[in-house]
């Protein structure tokens, strides 16, 4: 019972990641760094949407 448990545990863990590799972390990084890079941008947007401050020309605030 209890390997029938850890089995059904593991995988439904797994299959949370059913699109992406777990082991390659090339791909997992390239996720992070677009994770990140999206938090920019959106970061940029309530400057310039909010706040009137456009970072790429900060001589038009």
């Amino acid at each position: 019972m209890r390997k029938l448990v850890i089995a059904v545990f593991l995988g439904s863990f797994l299959a949370g990641f059913g699109g992406c590799s777990l082991f390659d972390w090339g791909h997992n990084w390239r996720h992070i760094k677009s994770f990140f890079r999206d938090m920019h941008e959106f970061h940029k947007e309530v400057d310039r949407h909010f706040l009137n401050y456009d970072e790429d020309n900060p001589h038009n605030y």
